[in-house]
């Protein structure tokens, strides 16, 4: 079994903070499952903005949307009311017309949530339906030269983090 210091595996990753609000949270101040997708999507934003990229140029310059095709994401532990949560976020592989992000949610140096999202680009055919379109060469070769070749984090049965035998104490 692999075991490996996760936070210094992470440390080449894009990263953006983000406050867990009131809004975030059920009754008993704990944030709501599904937030985890918005805090991610968040980062994946940020991310493409820290190279170059603004979403809503690519949509209204050049009819071209990412949209998530697929996630997959394993709850750790979860965030609190008022807790700083840390997007870390790679882009760790870019094809034709998808890009597979790979993403780690942390506070206080525990991990919270992983996830592995396939987005899609799209754009609008002459019928108005949105079809997967070949991602500009100039916008794949911006998001490859910020893949910072570090082995991504989705755990598996044969990854360990250090830090999981302190996120019952």
């Amino acid at each position: 079994m692999l075991v490996f210091d996760f936070m210094e595996a992470l440390s080449n990753y894009f990263s953006h903070e983000f406050r867990v609000y009131y809004e975030d949270t059920d009754s008993g101040g704990i944030m709501y499952y599904a937030n985890f997708l918005k805090f991610a999507e968040r980062g994946r934003t940020e991310a493409l903005r820290d190279i170059g990229l603004s979403q809503q140029d690519l949509s209204e310059k050049d009819g071209l949307n990412f949209i998530v095709k697929s996630c997959y994401i394993n709850y750790v532990k979860p965030a609190k009311l008022d807790d700083t949560v840390v997007v870390k976020t790679l882009f760790k592989r870019v094809q034709q017309t998808s890009c597979v992000v790979v993403q780690s949610l942390i506070c206080n140096g525990f991990l919270l949530a992983e996830l592995e999202v396939v987005v899609v680009c799209v754009k609008k055919n002459h019928e108005d339906s949105l079809v997967p379109a070949k991602i500009p060469l100039d916008i794949a070769s911006k998001i490859r030269q910020n893949n910072k070749s570090v082995v991504p984090l989705v755990a598996h049965s044969s990854v360990t983090m250090k830090t999981y035998s302190n996120f019952n104490k």
